[in-house]
């Protein structure tokens, strides 16, 4: 098998560089044919990915944050491609969700953990979104969060410092003064027109650094997104609806509506900034639509299955999925 590692070397909070060596030449062993990739710069990593893929990779491996995958998300979906993740990140929302393991300040867990956690596990076919150009694979924000995202985004130093804390500190500041803006909402065909302070767009269940489950009923596979419109005007609404979704308790608020749906636009008087898998991706207007089964993960074995829309989904084992693909095309004139 071919597998591509691509790594972030400023993700998250150490240097991984001895790591992801460890992690190829333990692939190596085992008779894997292993290349290297250090992203440098913000888009690289999708680069990267489709390079993997018109190489003939069975296998890419995005070791860095949720930030790092969804870059690699834009270069795999839609191919046969399966994607792995080695959480290294801030976040690491994915890989807490599909329980791999991920280091905290009071234990250390290396990427040979985590790819051991992958090994026994298998090949499931996922729901990717589009909002408008771009690819994600956990959720969109579109409003007061991603504008947290977007403050938070440059300061590469206090992150690999200090981590979640960070985004905290600017949720907190940014709360007394966020008003939310006037929006016009197509849901289905179904129109909502009201002042918006936060519209979540989510295809899995965690959130918020993985520390909250705010859709619960989110399935990986339904082809369906879980949307969450929070209603409402200025400081107080907003400290509101962050302590609704810090507690889970956000359905209880009655300016907070739930959607489940598969396309969507965005509309608003003044633009709202957009955060894709907890990355800044620019404002709206913006229009969401669920593309079905779009992306091959690899999953732990123990991923819980309330996660798929059928409790009885059954993976495909890595080297028998890979059994199945297609032989790459060969350039013109070999």
């Amino acid at each position: 098998m071919k597998v591509q590692v691509i790594y972030n070397p400023v993700a998250g909070q150490r240097d991984v560089r001895a790591e992801v060596k460890q992690v190829a030449a333990y692939l190596q062993a085992r008779g894997w044919q292993v290349q290297s990739a250090e992203t440098r710069a913000a888009g690289e990593a999708t680069e990267y990915a489709r390079q993997a893929v018109l190489a003939g990779c069975h296998l890419v491996l995005a070791a860095g944050g949720d930030g790092t995958l969804n870059e690699v998300v834009n270069g795999l979906a839609e191919s046969p491609v399966v994607l792995g993740v080695l959480p290294i990140g801030t976040s690491n929302v994915w890989a807490k969700e599909i329980g791999i393991p991920v280091s905290t300040p009071l234990h250390h867990t290396s990427l040979l953990q985590a790819l051991h956690s992958l090994e026994e596990g298998a090949v499931y076919p996922v729901d990717t979104g589009q909002a408008n150009e771009r690819r994600f694979l956990l959720w969109s924000g579109i409003g007061f969060d991603a504008k947290v995202v977007a403050d938070v985004e440059p300061q590469y130093e206090a992150k690999r410092r200090w981590g979640a804390l960070v985004f905290i500190v600017a949720g907190v500041a940014l709360a007394t003064n966020f008003v939310g803006t006037r929006a016009r909402i197509t849901l289905d065909g179904q129109y909502l027109r009201q002042r918006v302070i936060l519209i979540l767009v989510s295809n899995t269940q965690k959130y918020g650094g993985g520390l909250i489950r705010p859709a619960p009923q989110a399935c990986f596979d339904d082809g369906y997104f879980d949307v969450f419109v929070c209603e409402g005007q200025g400081p107080l609404a907003t400290v509101l609806h962050v302590l609704g979704l810090l507690t889970e308790q956000h359905m209880r608020n009655p300016r907070v509506s739930y959607h489940r749906v598969r396309h969507l636009k965005i509309e608003t008087n003044r633009p709202m900034p957009v955060h894709l898998d907890g990355a800044p991706a620019g404002e709206t207007p913006l229009e969401i639509r669920v593309l079905p089964k779009s992306l091959n993960v690899l999953l732990p074995r123990k991923v819980h299955k309330d996660l798929f829309a059928d409790p009885n989904t059954v993976g495909v084992p890595l080297a028998e999925f890979v059994r199945t693909l297609p032989e790459p095309a060969q350039p013109q004139g070999v």
